[in-house]
């Protein structure tokens, strides 16, 4: 398989955040691989509980945006995009840190990169 272009998984990684930003529930089902695996303060998540969060979307978002993409061929069918987010955000009520460093794995299957895994660590 070829490696996806570092543009190929910026714009999937933007089109979660816009998902996030418009409420798009169903956007989660086919962005995200069925073994996805999550990491959060409340500790690890699956497919299932980001499809159930999502639709139950508490967030108002107002503005996002990345930096300093990067990313990492893992293999034939496996790719890593870190980078840097800031948002202005609420979820809950509470403000979301405005900046985290972030990763995202992703995985080839059936000729489509999918969310395979994802973690976010608020910047200093």
């Amino acid at each position: 398989a070829a490696a996806p272009s570092k543009e190929t998984l910026v714009s999937l990684e933007r089109g979660a955040f816009e998902a996030w930003k418009t409420k798009n529930a169903k956007f989660w089902e086919t962005y995200i691989s069925d073994r996805f695996v999550g990491v959060s303060p409340s500790g690890k998540i699956d497919k299932a509980a980001v499809v159930k969060h999502f639709a139950s979307n508490e967030c108002e978002v107002t503005s996002y945006s990345l930096a300093d993409e990067q990313v990492k061929q893992l293999g034939s069918d496996a790719a890593l995009l870190t980078y840097k987010s800031t948002q202005d955000a609420t979820c809950g009520g509470q403000q979301v840190p405005a900046t985290v460093w972030s990763s995202s794995a992703y995985v080839l299957r059936g000729g489509k990169w999918l969310a395979a895994s994802h973690q976010e660590t608020p910047a200093k």
